[in-house]
């Protein structure tokens, strides 16, 4: 028993030492051969070589012993290492929802506020800047206008943005890269929104088309609105600056914008003026006469403008007689839609008396304008002066007999005009009692036959005309279908020469 002790020590001690020497390596590599030769040095030579050989065969042993208990730990009651992995991997996964959480329901501006200047250069399509704004303003982002501020097109009608998120969308614009079309309509931006878009487009030469239809622009557009109270109960001035609102997103080196007080109708005329915009839709927004009066100052002198969209802004004698101005001015303006307004007699005249001397102008629309019987002597009179009216449209207006016979007196000479409109102008039909007009004149008790034929001779003349819209007149069937042959013929021989041309 007693010559057995010091075998059994030495076995004890070198596990122990291995195991040690295991735990150093394991913390700090490059001191693992400094504890084998300290352990030699105690035990001797001998006894160094065999708590070498122990340690190999305790890591050897260590391992097996790790990849035994990763196969049974539920047997042995030790969770291996791949299953602690998967728990710390379960636990960061819960963290990061929990912090996902947390970030989804904290303010974006904590983050958005961080954006320095070189970022904000590289915002180049003013995803960053909308999404700042809209924090500020208090409104909810919308998710396609972040998709379409990637596009050329920023197609946002019906979207309900209102002002807030017009002037959200200006900041975004104020920086991007991409959009060349925006189209608004249908969003009740008010005054001040329109203007921070006006405003930024007029700034910005990258925007080539600007749609604000339908946004009822009426007062806050056209009129003189004296100073009121501002949001937080201080006066807004009326000198053109910016207002509480415009000035919760707008830097001191940003341009002011225009006040619910300012004229929103010298903005217009300021877009025009200085941008390079080339079509400009504002159809549905009850402008009035004196927002158009200052809007078409601007477009006469107007290098760019091509297509100019006012109708239903109940646009009277005063807007008549002013854009009659412009267009005997205007070099660049090809396209004028007036429908839906209230120009009658006088407005009416007093445009086409500037449109007898148009240079650029060939498309018209005057539809659904009451012109009457005089007001169509008026355009009458302008097709016999005009030789750059290609297409002309003037539906609805309630002409008789006497009235077609105006509109076919100056097409038949006309040498530009390729079609013109004039459904649903009723003729009545053969039998009723004769109308008196407005100069006196009774129209023919025949009108429906009159009418038609007045049109028939004068398309017959005309070897220029190629489309007709005769529709809902009740003019006599017959003679129309022989007329529509006739100008079917007309377009075949125009098709042909465009094709072999």
């Amino acid at each position: 028993m007693a010559e057995e002790e010091p075998v059994e020590q030495p076995a004890e001690a070198a596990p122990a030492e291995a195991e040690e020497t295991e735990e150093t390596s394991a913390a700090v590599p490059d001191e693992s051969a400094d504890a084998s030769a300290d352990a030699s040095a105690l035990a001797g030579d001998g006894s160094a070589e065999d708590a070498t050989m122990s340690a190999v065969d305790g890591e050897q042993q260590a391992e097996a012993d790790g990849e035994q208990q990763a196969e049974g730990a539920e047997n042995e009651g030790v969770p291996p290492l791949s299953l602690g992995q998967e728990a710390d991997e379960e636990q960061n996964d819960e963290d990061f929802e929990e912090l996902d959480q947390d970030f989804d329901a904290e303010d974006e501006q904590d983050v958005l506020t961080d954006i320095d200047d070189t970022y904000a250069d590289e915002d180049v399509y003013g995803k960053a800047r909308y999404l700042q704004a809209c924090e500020e303003l208090g409104v909810v982002p919308v998710s396609q206008i972040l998709k379409f501020l990637e596009h050329d097109t920023l197609q946002a009608t019906h979207y309900g943005l209102g002002t807030r998120g017009a002037l959200a969308v200006a900041q975004a614009l104020e920086v991007n890269e991409t959009i060349t079309v925006v189209r608004f309509g249908d969003n009740n931006l008010g005054g001040e929104g329109a203007a921070a878009l006006c405003d930024v487009v007029q700034r910005h030469h990258r925007v080539k088309e600007l749609d604000l239809s339908r946004n009822d622009l009426r007062y806050k557009a056209g009129e003189i609105r004296k100073p009121k109270g501002g949001e937080d109960g201080e006066e807004v001035p009326n000198d053109g600056s910016a207002s509480p609102t415009s000035q919760a997103i707008m830097g001191s080196g940003t341009p002011k914008l225009r006040s619910l007080s300012y004229r929103g109708g010298e903005s217009l005329a300021r877009l025009v003026q200085y941008s390079t915009i080339t079509t400009l839709i504002l159809s549905d927004n009850a402008l009035g006469d004196k927002a158009v009066s200052l809007l078409a100052d601007a477009v006469a002198h107007s290098m760019t403008l091509e297509i100019l969209d006012l109708s239903r802004n109940e646009l009277g004698e005063l807007a008549g007689r002013k854009l009659g101005e412009m267009a005997s001015v205007n070099s660049h303006l090809v396209q004028l839609d007036l429908s839906w307004n209230h120009l009658r007699v006088r407005g009416t005249a007093a445009l086409c008396s500037g449109l007898v001397s148009s240079i650029s102008l060939g498309v018209v629309m005057l539809g659904w304008n009451g012109l009457g019987d005089e007001g169509a002597a008026a355009v009458g009179d302008m097709l016999e002066g005009n030789d750059h009216i290609v297409e002309l449209t003037l539906s609805g207006n309630g002409f008789t007999d006497v009235g077609f016979g105006h509109i076919a007196r100056g097409l038949s000479v006309n040498k530009s005009l390729a079609a013109i409109a004039l459904n649903q102008n009723m003729l009545p039909q053969v039998g009723e009692v004769g109308v008196k007009n407005e100069d006196g004149t009774v129209s023919s008790p025949n009108q429906a036959a009159q009418g038609t034929q007045h049109i028939v001779d004068a398309v017959n003349t005309n070897k220029g005309i190629v489309y007709v819209n005769m529709e809902n007149t009740n003019a006599i069937q017959v003679e129309i279908e022989k007329m529509e042959g006739v100008l079917e013929e007309r377009r075949e021989k125009a098709r042909a020469a465009s094709a072999g041309g």
